[in-house]
């Protein structure tokens, strides 16, 4: 028999997924951002929030997608009311964590929505944004715990990530300040000498695409 916790995070990810469906039907696009994405990548952790981000859809179609899909009904009008005027939607939706629909306000998200990266898996189908992008997004919104889990995919992805990518959208400031903070911390336990360098060029990849000293 599966566990509680696995049938709670099917059934996250099956709510998203026939969001993405329906939205798909009406020629939206929508892509999956923070926990659920950032899990995909390798993160391991509760997933806390739920935040999508969707395009090319009208907002009136896209609240009526919404609050059926999460069985939030009642709340369409005030749904509407965010997405026209903040351009995005917080839920709190009674069996799945609290949800943020986000509407494209900044370039990273026009390119997220472009060049999504597409995850299937049986009955599942949902976009993904580029690791980079993903990196970017978390880095944009900024404070604990999304800077922590930007430099986090940076270090788990290090041989993959194209630093360049990431300095045409994103200030790498606070990423290199969490860095020192890491190695000093890793520096105290030997068992932990191991990541050091690994550290180190990341930091050193991340100056050279500044090109200034930090």
């Amino acid at each position: 028999m599966p566990s509680r916790k696995t049938d709670y995070a099917s059934h996250i990810i099956f709510r998203i997924s026939h969001l993405a469906k329906e939205i798909k039907e009406y020629g939206g696009r929508l892509v999956v951002l923070n926990d659920i994405a950032t899990a995909l990548y390798g993160l391991i952790k509760p997933v806390s929030e739920i935040r999508i981000l969707v395009g090319d859809i009208e907002d009136e179609r896209l609240a009526e997608i919404v609050v059926n899909g999460l069985g939030m009904t009642g709340y369409k009008d005030d749904i509407l009311k965010s997405l026209n005027t903040i351009d995005r939607a917080v839920l709190n939706p009674l069996f799945i964590p609290i949800t943020i629909v986000e509407k494209p306000r900044k370039p990273v998200d026009r390119v997220i929505l472009e060049e999504p990266i597409e995850f299937v898996d049986n009955q599942i189908e949902m976009n993904l944004p580029r690791l980079e992008y993903l990196i970017v997004k978390l880095l944009d919104i900024g404070e604990y715990p999304y800077i922590v889990d930007a430099s986090a995919l940076l270090l788990a992805h290090i041989d993959l990530i194209n630093i360049d990518v990431l300095m045409n959208y994103a200030d790498l400031s606070p990423i290199m300040d969490l860095l020192r903070n890491i190695r000093e911390f890793t520096s105290i336990f030997p068992e932990l000498n191991k990541h050091q360098s690994k550290i180190s060029d990341l930091m050193e990849k991340i100056k050279d695409s500044y090109k200034t000293i930090f």
